[in-house]
């Protein structure tokens, strides 16, 4: 008996602790409503002792240039009919579906606007020419051929790890 009434108590007190648990309402009569207000001032400042070296106008049209053509000359590279090389140029690789002439006419005119834009580069950076095409033959090559694609540039002109 003294078992029985030991189960029964036990039973009432979780009965009580349980029907003592607070309720809570998680829901609004109507939808919150949050409102953020924010402004942002984006300030440039020179470092001391630097000079700003402006573009001149050759180099303005070159990039210009390099601009209005850079559509075809992605569609090119996809379809393999260019390639980037090392010294950060193009090169035609002949490939039919594309205009021959318009290819090559496309790629010096590419290649021209890209040597205007590595001198000037070279020049503010007082460095070589031939070191600002190696840098911008890798970065270039590296931004359109992908590992395992079909349009990667023969073994030759890969970068050098």
């Amino acid at each position: 008996m003294i078992r029985f009434l030991i189960q029964i108590s036990g039973f009432i007190a979780v009965l009580m602790l349980a029907g003592c648990a607070p309720s809570v309402q998680l829901t609004t009569p109507e939808p919150l409503e949050v409102n953020i207000h924010m402004s942002l001032d984006v300030n440039q400042h020179e470092a001391p002792g630097a000079t700003q070296a402006l573009m001149s106008e050759d180099e303005s049209k070159a990039l210009r240039r390099r601009d209005d053509r850079s559509g075809e000359i992605w569609g090119m590279k996809n379809d393999g009919v260019v390639v980037e090389t090392a010294r950060g140029y193009l090169n035609a690789v002949g490939k039919s579906g594309w205009d021959p002439a318009y290819v090559q006419r496309l790629v010096a005119e590419e290649n021209q606007d890209r040597r205007i834009l590595y001198e000037a580069e070279a020049r503010s950076r007082s460095r070589p020419v031939a070191s600002v095409e190696a840098e911008a033959g890798h970065r270039l090559m590296q931004q359109t051929y992908i590992t395992g694609s079909t349009n990667a540039p023969p073994a030759a002109s890969k970068p050098v790890p």
